[in-house]
């Protein structure tokens, strides 16, 4: 759903100041994604 809401903001005429916190948010939103990813990888392996 987000690369949706990515797109469509990519395409906007954005303030620069605002672009720069989307992509912030937008970072700090994969991070959370790709260590929960690890984490949930690291919890299956220690269980298993």
């Amino acid at each position: 759903m987000w690369i949706y809401l990515l797109y469509y903001l990519l395409h906007l005429p954005l303030p620069r100041f605002t672009l720069d916190s989307f992509w912030i948010i937008t970072g700090c939103f994969v991070y959370m994604s790709i260590n929960t990813f690890f984490y949930k990888i690291l919890k299956f392996n220690c269980s298993a």
